[in-house]
């Protein structure tokens, strides 16, 4: 089962048959500035994650093969007419965006725990105490009802719930009726984790291309700005390592002799371990030292204006501190 927020439904009970898939998509990302497109069928699940930039993350569920990014995408474009999928589109907020598509790789701990051994609030008391993310999975036992109750760093951020037809729901009286079910009625609980110590996630944190393009596409900016601008003197390149060894005790990475960030030849290229948020908020530091070193502060800060207005929404939804 594909786990998903259905969030703000845009559309839904549309039939691929009918569909263009790829030309859906590329409608909807012209006009939501996030979203998810969910594929049902009777044999398969798929859902598609994107943003204005492009498409995000991809998911596909058959009855005999799991795909994940590019290959699910193109496996739900071209089975829609022979699966005959069920095709709903629901808006995100961009903020949320990196949680959802991590919840995709989240890694099951859980399994199996029982009423009669494991309470359910004490469960959650357990994922709010340790500042995990990740979900827990009610199945509620001698009936279809069913429930998601989703955690960020400890935080409840809602539950999904059978019987609202899988609406994202934040309300206490909602979270009070699954308690009191389980209770009642009995049910198992599935723990499933995003955690540090899971690969993927590890994997997915590190900067993908697109954000290794953003940030060579502010430096290239920079850099002109530099070389036209007579009042600065020095050569950009030193200028810039300047400014990265007085911030390398707070992003190492940028520590020009550890050779992990290089800007050469008006190419970026980084071999280091940190993840996408750090990258960029390192890279805006630098870029605010830059101006002040250079006395062009307005300039500087009128080129990364410009440059947020473009790529803000992808930074806020990682977690970048703007």
């Amino acid at each position: 089962m594909v786990v998903f927020p259905r969030e703000e439904p845009v559309i839904e009970g549309l039939n691929s048959y009918y569909l263009e898939p790829s030309r859906l998509l590329e409608h909807y990302q012209g006009q939501l500035d996030s979203g998810v497109i969910h594929f049902k069928s009777a044999s398969a699940e798929g859902a598609v994650f994107f943003d204005k930039d492009g498409l995000l993350e991809g998911v596909y569920e058959g009855k005999e093969e799991n795909l994940r990014g590019k290959d699910a995408v193109q496996r739900l474009i071209h089975s829609t007419r022979s699966d005959n999928y069920t095709i709903g589109v629901y808006e995100l907020e961009p903020e949320k965006l990196y949680y959802w598509t991590s919840i995709l790789k989240a890694e099951r701990v859980h399994e199996n725990l029982s009423t009669e051994f494991t309470d359910l609030e004490g469960l959650m008391r357990k994922m709010a105490s340790e500042k995990l993310s990740g979900y827990i999975e009610i199945s509620v036992s001698s009936s279809e009802d069913r429930a998601f109750l989703f955690f960020k760093s400890g935080r409840m951020l809602g539950g999904s719930y059978s019987w609202r037809k899988g609406r994202l729901d934040r309300s206490q009286e909602s979270r009070n009726s699954i308690i009191q079910t389980a209770k009642e009625k009995g049910a198992l609980f599935h723990v499933s984790r995003i955690s540090a110590g899971n690969p993927a996630e590890e994997k997915a944190g590190l900067p993908t291309q697109h954000i290794l393009e953003a940030v060579e596409e502010l430096l290239v900016a920079v850099e002109d700005l530099f070389r036209s601008n007579k009042s600065v003197k020095g050569d950009f390149r030193t200028l810039l390592k300047k400014a990265f060894l007085e911030l390398a005790e707070t992003y190492p990475f940028l520590d020009p002799f550890a050779g992990e960030f290089e800007y050469a030849d008006r190419k970026v290229r980084f071999t280091g371990e940190s993840g996408e948020a750090r990258l960029a908020e390192g890279l805006l530091a630098s870029m605010k030292s830059l101006g002040e070193e250079n006395g062009i502060r307005s300039e500087i800060k009128a080129a990364t204006d410009a440059w947020l207005n473009k790529h803000g929404r992808k930074l806020i939804a990682l977690g970048v501190k703007l």
